[in-house]
């Protein structure tokens, strides 16, 4: 259940930029997102899905912070010297020669 949820991100990122970055976006923006929540669903639900509260909570907290981020790095940008691996935390320890 968390898993579908969490596919919840891009929708939510839809909303966000209407609300927070006032942008337009079209109604695909909103269909692709349904789209992915229930494209995860079909895969990952199964017959004995249950609801757990916990997961429910993660999915979409998950999803929400996900897509805060997302939103804010479209307002503020990424770092001007930072290197792209840079920003994501990736190659860190090749480059102090660990």
């Amino acid at each position: 259940m968390a898993a579908t949820l969490s596919a919840a991100q891009p929708l939510v990122v839809a909303v966000m930029a209407v609300t927070v970055l006032h942008q337009s976006t079209s109604a695909w923006s909103f269909a692709w997102g349904i789209a992915c929540i229930v494209g995860v669903g079909l895969v990952v639900i199964g017959p004995d899905a249950g609801f757990d509260a916990v997961g429910i909570l993660a999915g979409l907290g998950g999803a929400g912070v996900m897509a805060l981020g997302v939103t804010l790095t479209k307002r503020w940008g990424t770092p001007g010297r930072c290197p792209p691996d840079g920003v994501r935390g990736a190659g860190s320890s090749t480059r102090v020669g660990l």
